[in-house]
């Protein structure tokens, strides 16, 4: 079980290929967590064109992770029904994931308006993130 998402993609370069090679399998954790920590991707938008798409950004990133042959699966987390469908729905939409969109979504995470999100984020009482905030403010980006 590795950590491997659009912005941790150090794995295809060398964990993949010695699994590929050693006929294992190659389970995915933290699909949607980037790049910090803990904390999804998705709370640091919406990005312009993302209304357009026909899936969600969360199903965008899991169809990115599955098109690579090494994965046998991914572990998404998921908090409630809803999650729960739209990762189920990640796997049976045909859709093709659109890395113009996690592009955005990495630019915008990354971007300066991120510590704004962050400190929002921990007034948010529906999530506790602050363990993570905690870590994203003691480490330069």
């Amino acid at each position: 079980m590795i950590k491997y998402n659009y912005h941790l993609q150090e794995a295809r370069e060398v964990i993949f290929p010695l699994c590929k090679a050693l006929d294992v399998g190659v389970v995915i954790m933290k699909p949607l967590c980037w790049p910090y920590y803990g904390i999804p991707f998705m709370r640091f938008g919406p990005v312009e064109g993302e209304e357009k798409l026909p899936a969600t950004p969360a199903q965008m990133c899991i169809r990115w992770i599955l098109r690579s042959p090494e994965v046998s699966t991914v572990v998404p987390s998921m908090n409630s029904l809803d999650e729960l469908e739209e990762n189920v729905a990640a796997i049976t939409k045909e859709v093709e994931a659109d890395e113009t969109l996690l592009d955005r979504y990495l630019k915008v995470a990354q971007g300066p308006q991120a510590r704004e999100k962050l400190l929002k984020m921990l007034e948010d009482r529906d999530i506790d993130i602050r363990h993570f905030a905690e870590r994203t403010f003691n480490e330069s980006y």
